[in-house]
């Protein structure tokens, strides 16, 4: 686990999962997701969305921000940065396909980040193995449409403050 000393803050830290796929076997995607653990945090945080919601809308459906023929997600729920998007293009998609929606904002805190001596920042570089184990499981699962029924994958993890 990585520690960080010096400046306490009111705001946190956490690291996120995004990730937007089309949808090709929404069954097979249903019980690869039951596979998952810590299935409580999924309800909330992984949703499968109707191309039809996301087309008839106007702004904004949830976590998802229409852009012409395309859409975004915030990386996490405080989503500041231009960095901490993905996107996926909907353009030809029929409006009886699914998308696939990850959105996960862990709170960790800041004392999980390290502290960089020399700028006086946080330091919010993490490897996919800080993540926890079904955080990792659903990230590599993502690549195997044979395993989890989805495609065109657009996926990031990272850290960040978040609020």
């Amino acid at each position: 686990m990585k520690l960080r000393t010096g400046f306490v803050s009111n705001s946190s830290s956490s690291s996120y999962v995004v990730a937007l796929a089309k949808v090709t076997n929404k069954k097979r995607l249903g019980t690869w997701l039951e596979s998952l653990t810590d299935k409580d945090r999924l309800l909330w945080e992984v949703k499968i969305i109707d191309v039809k919601d996301l087309l008839s809308q106007k702004e904004r459906n949830g976590m998802a921000h229409r852009l012409g023929d395309s859409f975004k997600i915030e990386a996490n729920r405080f989503g500041y940065d231009e960095e901490e998007y993905v996107r996926l293009d909907i353009n030809g998609m029929k409006s009886n396909a699914c998308v696939l929606v990850v959105n996960i904002a862990n709170d960790e805190g800041d004392e999980c980040f390290s502290f960089d001596s020399v700028s006086g920042e946080l330091n919010w570089d993490i490897d996919l193995e800080f993540l926890p184990g079904w955080q990792q499981d659903l990230w590599h699962g993502l690549d195997h449409e044979e395993i989890s029924g989805v495609k065109d994958v657009r996926k990031k993890f990272g850290a960040a403050r978040n609020g």
